[in-house]
């Protein structure tokens, strides 16, 4: 796959430095962006990869195996605690027993993650109520059960605060949060066990938390042990060997209550919550940068091997930095979803560069071939003028910068373009718009599709320089090379003309009297006298030193030549005023001419007869001197 921008594919080259004016960007690029931007944000709010997501995410956090907080206290009630002290989990005696010896050890707090919904006896349950209040609310929490209305009871109840303990797990299984939005079942265990506040809400758990590292105690540690319960946060709970649980953390086996308890706990102690709305919006962040390294991949690609280089090496690197997040920031992470943002700005841009909608677009219309709408994709938003023409040499269609041309010479531009039958003109002028020319690009072979570059600046300065090229710098007149240029031109045309070599006589005379400046003087004022008798389409040209020639065309009257030549001897004979010197010269010339005798004549023997006949005239003029 080949995306460089060929000549004519100037809106890739647009696009490809953001080129043109801002204006032009937007327009072409707008709709495109907008529709990757759409399409990324889908990939946001939708999340198609979530599952995928989570287990990197969740490998990548898991495996940090950060310690588990030594405040937190798990009591879980074992197998031999059942059998010792009561069946099938606690009585409540011995768990009266349990809250008074746990009261004495002064905990921070205390959550009791079994049933009390229903009374055992009046006393039994009155002597359970006295030792929750010795903690009292503050510090001792009660669950409900799964239903909302299967709270403790009211002798319970008023002495601590009510909490649901309810473990949802998310769609694939694992737990990653705790709790709900709603006070339906209570508050938030985890919240209130952190910090005493009674709300509710979700807290995310942080798999940072090596939750296995938990201190675990059983019934009868605390009972028959000497176990230092100061300022800890316990959670008492069944153990799984006793109350199996659906409580999976994530790339972990089952794990128990207690732990997920404790890992929510923790979490909310150590702001977990602010962690991962940093980590939030460095993904955000990086997502936006991976929308930006898309477009800039798709603009900046000339081939497709570059663009897959290209697109692989953004690739890894957004991947490593997804990674760099979960593991410096330690917040959950989307390196598919940032991903899929790269991959579908970079499509998208991709799509637009090669002008696959518009080809599309030209193809269903049905006035062009697939070749023709192929082609056309990249000439169609060109800058320059573009124009596609049909078998019969009619413009089927042009882009906009050709919309100006087209409507001013319309068929007439084809005709140009297209002067014969399979004959594709290189350059042309339009002659109606002030001499305005085009180099003429068909840049798809046997499709037939020009792209016109305007080239009048360049033509006007090539004009002037050919001017310098032939032009006399001191007389302003056409220079030798200027002169033998027409006069070639003139024989390959058979066109009419009659040709004067001119011989000025006392030039020297006055350039070594009066000097340099005064010879020029002379010179410039020739020209001129000869330049009044010549007509606009005739060539006057200094030859060097005092000779001159002229070239006067659509003629070869002798009658005319003689009495030309007679008027240029005349004109040359007044007596002319140096303002150098504030003298006055008089000079005179020899003249001679030639006519071509036939058609298609050697220049090179018209020249040697005219330059013949000029010396004639010069011996003559000498030997009349010379008798007088």
């Amino acid at each position: 796959m080949d995306i460089s921008n060929s000549p004519e594919q100037d809106s890739g080259a647009q696009a490809n430095n953001f080129g043109g004016t801002a204006l032009a960007v937007i327009v072409d690029w707008w709709r495109p962006i907008l529709a990757a931007i759409v399409l990324c944000g889908l990939v946001i709010v939708v999340r198609p990869s979530d599952s995928t997501d989570r287990r990197i995410s969740d490998r990548a956090l898991v495996g940090q195996s950060n310690p588990a907080d030594p405040s937190i206290l798990l009591i879980e009630i074992s197998g031999e605690d059942v059998r010792k002290y009561g069946r099938p989990a606690l009585t409540r005696e011995n768990l009266t027993v349990l809250v008074n010896r746990i009261a004495e050890g002064k905990p921070k707090r205390l959550m009791i993650d079994l049933y009390l919904g229903e009374g055992v006896s009046e006393q039994v349950d009155s002597d359970l109520a006295i030792a929750l209040s010795r903690l009292g609310p503050q510090r001792v929490g009660l669950v409900t059960s799964p239903g909302p209305d299967d709270v403790p009871l009211a002798t319970f109840a008023q002495h601590g605060a009510i909490l649901d303990a309810r473990l949802t797990a998310d769609g694939d299984g694992w737990h990653r949060q705790l709790g709900s939005d709603t006070r339906r079942f209570g508050n938030n265990p985890a919240a209130w066990l952190a910090t005493g506040e009674e709300k509710p809400g979700k807290v995310a758990l942080d798999l940072r938390i090596a939750h296995q590292d938990y201190r675990s105690l059983s019934v009868d540690d605390v009972l028959n042990g000497s176990v230092n319960l100061t300022g800890k946060t316990i959670i008492l709970s069944s153990s799984p060997d006793i109350a199996p649980t659906r409580a999976y953390l994530p790339m972990a086996d089952a794990a128990s209550r207690g732990s997920v308890l404790a890992v929510a706990t923790q979490s909310v102690a150590q702001d977990y919550a602010a962690v991962k709305e940093n980590g939030y919006w460095a993904s955000l962040a990086l997502q936006l940068i991976a929308i930006a390294l898309g477009l800039l991949v798709a603009l900046k690609a000339e081939t497709g091997k570059r663009m897959f280089l290209l697109a692989a090496g953004f690739g890894i690197t957004l991947l490593v930095v997804n990674l760099s997040i979960a593991t410096s920031i330690g917040s959950s992470i989307a390196p598919t979803q940032t991903l899929a943002c790269f991959l579908v700005m970079l499509n998208v841009t991709v799509v637009q560069r090669l002008k696959i909608i518009p080809m599309v677009s030209s193809f269903i219309k049905g006035d062009v071939s697939p070749e023709e709408a192929w082609a056309w994709r990249s000439c169609e938003a060109s800058n320059h003028p573009a124009l596609l023409f049909s078998a019969g040499g009619k413009i089927k269609r042009h882009n906009a910068a050709a919309e100006q041309l087209v409507g001013q010479h319309g068929s007439a531009l084809a005709r140009l373009c297209l002067p014969r039958y399979d004959d594709r003109a290189k350059s042309l002028v339009l002659a109606e718009s002030d001499g305005q020319s085009f180099e003429v690009d068909w840049p798809y072979g046997e499709v037939p599709i020009a792209v016109l570059r305007d080239n009048t600046a360049a033509e006007e300065i090539n004009r002037d320089l050919r001017e310098q090229l032939y032009k006399d710098d001191l007389t302003g007149c056409t220079n030798r090379r200027g002169f033998d240029r027409n006069l070639i031109e003139a024989g390959r045309s058979g066109e009419k003309f009659i040709l004067f070599f001119i011989d000025m006589n006392g030039f020297k005379q006055v350039n070594d009297t009066y000097g340099h400046d005064a010879g020029d003087e002379l010179l410039v004022a020739t020209a001129g006298r000869l330049q009044n008798l010549m007509r606009q389409s005739d060539v006057l040209a200094r030859l060097g030193g005092d000779e001159f020639g002229v070239i006067m065309f659509g003629t070869e009257n002798e009658r005319f030549a003689t009495l030309q030549e007679r008027r240029m001897v005349d004109a040359l004979s007044i007596p002319l005023r140096l303002t150098s010197t504030d003298e006055i010269v008089t000079v005179g010339a020899a003249i001679g001419h030639a006519i071509p005798e036939s058609p298609g004549e050697e220049v090179g023997e018209i020249l040697r007869r005219a330059d013949l006949a000029m010396y004639r005239n010069k011996a003559d003029l000498k030997r009349q001197r010379e008798a007088a």
